[in-house]
């Protein structure tokens, strides 16, 4: 599965087709596909019908025909094919780009650090276990992983090598199930982290199902070391919020938002602190423990948006 798209505002496209095209036609020849960006969708205008346009070759667009109420139609060779600037286009616009814009949950947004779209094939495991991940229809991804009564965590999730520094990853989560009822007992943890290869360790910001926030550190993934930031409960929509962490080459950051536009930094250190040189990977983690298993043995978090700045 190859990840969404993102809308893209195109600049003075003009162009025109270079042969008749049906109505049903989903491919359509052009004189120039010069200058368009790759990876992004984009909206055109031609004879009254708008198309939006999801890929292209040289001389040819890939369209998928008659959105935003308009009707899909024959068109003869020669006719404008403009670029176009539409109200629906640039709610997608937003949506893609501004994280909770509108109050979204229908998409999901991952980008890598050159900002190409990106799936589940740009993680890697990390002690995958019986843990699954899902890519959703929506673009999202689902993480899944069983829950075990102990006193110890057994992290299960998704890395990637971190970018050069400086950087900065933002992530969207939302708790999509966990098992029995909520209650005192049910410890399960969703991870935005930091990781260094070389030596296993672990340092991430965490949400408890409570709201209780936290910053972790473990030796691996089975062996807690430390919290400096220990847990303290925030206003937060364990539905739907942001953890943000960043490595500036210098120091490394841990914040947290409701909205994904007001940040709260709520811990900072010499990136070698806990690391013995610094973290090279970055990766979302589940820490499914319960106390008391409930009834049912699985807790799923949905990743809905990721990207670097």
């Amino acid at each position: 599965m190859s990840a969404l798209q993102r809308e893209q505002i195109v600049d003075n496209y003009v162009t025109s087709l270079t042969a008749d095209i049906t109505a049903a036609a989903t491919t359509i020849p052009v004189s120039s596909t010069a200058n368009l960006p790759t990876n992004e969708d984009f909206r055109i205008y031609v004879e009254g019908e708008i198309m939006r346009v999801t890929g292209f070759t040289t001389g040819q667009l890939t369209v998928v025909r008659g959105v935003e109420n308009t009707t899909a139609a024959v068109h003869a060779s020669g006719t404008s094919v403009l670029g176009c600037f539409t109200s629906e286009g640039l709610t997608q616009y937003l949506k893609d780009r501004v994280p909770m814009y509108g109050d979204w949950d229908g998409v999901g947004h991952l980008k890598d650090s050159a900002d190409a779209a990106m799936d589940l094939s740009d993680f890697t495991w990390l002690n995958q276990g019986t843990s699954t991940a899902t890519e959703m229809p929506n673009g999202e991804i689902k993480l899944t992983s069983p829950t075990h009564a102990s006193s110890g965590p057994i992290l299960r999730g998704l890395v990637m090598t971190a970018p050069a520094t400086p950087y900065t990853l933002t992530a969207r989560f939302c708790w999509s199930a966990w098992g029995g009822l909520v209650a005192s007992n049910q410890l399960p943890m969703t991870q935005l982290c930091f990781r260094e290869s070389a030596t296993s360790k672990i340092s991430s910001i965490s949400m408890q199902n409570d709201c209780k926030i936290a910053v972790l550190r473990y030796d691996d993934v089975t062996t807690y070391n430390s919290s400096p930031y220990t847990l303290v409960k925030w206003v937060m929509n364990p539905f739907r919020f942001f953890f943000q962490i960043e490595d500036d080459g210098t120091n490394i950051y841990y914040r947290l938002s409701n909205t994904g536009r007001t940040w709260s930094t709520i811990y900072s250190t010499l990136r070698g602190t806990f690391f013995t040189v610094g973290p090279n990977q970055v990766g979302w983690l589940l820490n499914a423990r319960f106390n008391t298993p409930p009834n049912n043995t699985t807790y799923s978090t949905r990743l809905q948006h990721w990207s670097f700045a």
